[in-house]
Order: C-alpha cells, then structure tokens, then sequence
C-alpha cells in the first residue's frame, strides 16, 4: 500500500485538489481600509466576519483560567475589532447599505457614542477582574462624573457670559471712553504736579 505522502503527490489527487480550489475562488483576505471595498455584499460579509471574531473572542476571555498576559492581548484585540466593525459599519452606510446603527439604537445621542467609542478602550470579561483594570475603571467613574459637572456648568453658560452681545455694546462704550478720559486726565494733572515741583 502507498503511503500518504505519496498519495497526496499523485497526479489524479494533485488534480482533483487544484479543480477544488478553482471552484471555490481564490480566498480573498479583508482589505485593511474598508474604503478599498467598493461591493455592498463584500462589506457585509466582512462585517459579519469581524461579529463572528469578537464573538468567539468575548467568550474566549470570559474563561477564568486563562494568563494575565493572554487576558490583557485578548481584551486588546477584541478593541481592535469593534473598531474595525465600526469603520465597515460606517463603509456599509456609504455604500446604501443597513444603518446597524440606527437599528440597534433609535436614539441619535446613543449613536454618537458609539461612533466615538472608536477612541474608548473598553474592558470585556475577566480583564476587568485585573487589579490594574480595577483601580482605572474606579478613577474613570470620578472623572466621568467630574466631566458630566463641567458639561453642566458650560451648558448655563451663554454668549452674554463672554460679552458678545449687542444691546450693551453702545453703552459699554460710551462708559469706556468715559473712563478713559479720566485715566488720560489724572496722567496729565500727575506730570504737571511733578513738573511744577
């Protein structure tokens, strides 16, 4: 009997392999700017490939066993992906295709922050179970309610708190060239007093 090896080379088996691979199609790798993708169909076929990879990865670092190492990589590459799924989103949505967006959340300001949570790093699973991750996820809580006051306080603020607006401008003036003159008045009579000396 022949071996695999010899099997794998024979030239029946080397033509029937090639014969599959013609039929299928070349495999096409995911371009990496989601601009170069012209095809409704392709985008979303590379949308739900990435889904399908944050996915398995999601489920991946919820396992309690796994090292610190392969948790903080796992967490870093699961980022990367929603990132990327937001770009073929977005790429979608220029091509006519589905607003997932829009389906998912009926509120626009809900949609906003999902298209800058491109910039967020996010924690998923056990990654948020690191005592570094821990201590950051505490901080940013402060921060985010700080943040929300300074909002606050910047939405009562109008145009008239920075003085732009028109209806005192005349009489502002006027005052102004008042106080001047006087300023100019109080020089002179001082120089004149330190002359006559």
């Amino acid at each position: 009997m022949a071996r695999n090896e010899e099997k794998a080379n024979a030239m029946l088996n080397r033509f029937i392999e090639m014969e599959k691979r013609q039929q299928q199609g070349p495999k096409r790798r995911m371009p990496r700017n989601p601009q170069d993708c012209r095809n409704l169909k392709q985008a979303e076929k590379w949308r739900e490939v990435l889904v399908r990879k944050i996915s398995k990865k999601v489920t991946e670092i919820h396992k309690e066993t796994l090292s610190e190492f392969r948790i903080r990589s796992l967490n870093d590459e699961i980022n990367y992906l929603i990132r990327k799924k937001i770009d073929w989103e977005e790429r979608i949505m220029e091509l006519g295709g589905t607003n997932y967006l829009e389906v998912l959340f009926k509120d626009s300001n809900e949609r906003k922050k999902i298209i800058q949570e491109k910039k967020v790093y996010k924690y998923f699973g056990t990654s948020r179970k690191l005592e570094g991750t821990k201590m950051f996820l505490e901080n940013e809580k402060i921060t985010s309610k700080i943040s929300n006051v300074n909002t606050n306080l910047r939405e009562r603020v109008n145009y008239q708190y920075y003085g732009f607006s028109n209806e005192q401008d005349q009489e502002l003036e006027k005052e102004e060239k008042i106080v001047e003159n006087i300023g100019r008045l109080q020089i002179l009579f001082e120089k004149q007093e330190t002359i006559s000396f």
